[in-house]
């Protein structure tokens, strides 16, 4: 078998294979526009469903709280990631669920980029 023969075969095969990948979106919306897919992946549903809530009315009932995290959804924040984490770990500490601000706020620890923010995430936590 020659080499052009073997490189026409295998060709379709990769093409299928990179088509299923890009097709296997988990996550939309929000969680996609400030790459927070791995840290989404590994909540709880009950977390997970918790903070749809919170953005639901942090944002005033402008987005459902499946839009936040659907893979065909467009919705947009003009927050970033750490203000966006930083926003929930409050909504969470104020009902006082711990665990989940503890997870949002070292999420919030390990993406900053500002010693402000990262203070606040720490004084939080050590008020915990």
């Amino acid at each position: 078998m020659s080499l052009k023969k073997i490189l026409s075969f295998k060709q379709p095969s990769i093409r299928k294979q990179l088509n299923v990948s890009r097709k296997e979106k988990q996550y939309g919306g929000i969680i996609q526009q400030l790459q927070l897919e791995d840290f989404w992946h590994n909540l709880e549903i009950h977390e997970r469903s918790f903070i749809r809530n919170c953005v639901k009315w942090s944002f005033s009932g402008r987005f459902n709280g499946e839009d936040i995290d659907h893979p065909d959804s467009h919705a947009q924040t003009k927050r970033d990631d750490c203000r966006f984490l930083m926003g929930n770990a409050a909504w969470a500490f104020d009902s006082k669920e711990y665990v989940l601000t503890e997870k949002i706020l070292n999420e919030v620890i390990h993406r900053s980029k500002s010693t402000y923010t990262l203070h606040r995430a720490y004084q939080k936590l050590i008020y915990i």
